[in-house]
């Protein structure tokens, strides 16, 4: 992609989410990459607009392969994150939507990335909070966005739709360690509700364990 199409994109990015559906999640990743890589250069920049495209195009995301989906995801998170940076307060509430539409995975690695900044990452030490960036300066945003999360998680995890959704640890560790109150308890009672209740759950956890 040339320099001035990217500079176009993020300064008037209508079309981007049809842009990147023409492309596997490898080629995706690399294209977002490129357009991280000129935040910091560019002169104009839809940041609104941009989270918006992000969103429709990880909300119409559901059927990418599980082994190539997270490389994608972290771009896309990265990128979020650093475009958060050129939205006002008032419209700090873009990651919720973000976080409500996008797949459970997306949202976990946006949060991964903003929260520990704010300490609403369990197990982010003194000296990986000094280290973190602070992308999002409105944490407020960030708590109601890991709240959704959480809320999505539990249920994907209790309705056994995770064993198509994505993977049940990834969700696991999120239940565990995303918010200032997260604990493993609320992880084993989630999967507790996931091994006892939903058919084919303890196999299934079973089975992802061994891959592990």
């Amino acid at each position: 992609m040339r320099e001035a199409d990217i500079h176009l994109l993020l300064s008037a990015p209508d079309g981007l989410a049809d842009l990147l559906s023409k492309f596997d999640s490898a080629e995706t990743a690399g294209i977002i990459e490129s357009l991280a890589g000129h935040l910091d250069v560019a002169t104009q920049i839809d940041a609104i607009g941009f989270i918006d495209q992000l969103t429709v195009h990880c909300a119409d995301d559901e059927g990418t392969e599980r082994t190539s989906i997270r490389s994608l995801s972290r771009a896309v998170a990265a990128l979020v994150a650093r475009c958060m940076q050129f939205v006002d307060e008032e419209d700090a509430e873009i990651i919720i939507e973000f976080v409500s539409s996008a797949p459970l995975i997306y949202g976990f690695d946006l949060l991964c990335n903003v929260g520990p900044a704010h300490g609403l990452v369990r197990g982010s030490t003194a000296k990986k909070l000094g280290r973190a960036k602070r992308h999002i300066a409105y944490g407020k945003a960030i708590e109601h966005a890991i709240e959704v999360w959480r809320q999505r998680a539990k249920r994907v995890i209790e309705s056994g739709y995770v064993m198509e959704e994505g993977d049940l640890f990834v969700f696991l560790d999120g239940l565990a360690r995303l918010g200032a109150g997260a604990t493993d308890a609320d992880a084993l009672a989630a999967l507790g509700e996931f091994c006892s209740e939903v058919p084919g759950g303890f196999a299934h956890f079973l089975e992802r364990a061994r891959k592990c």
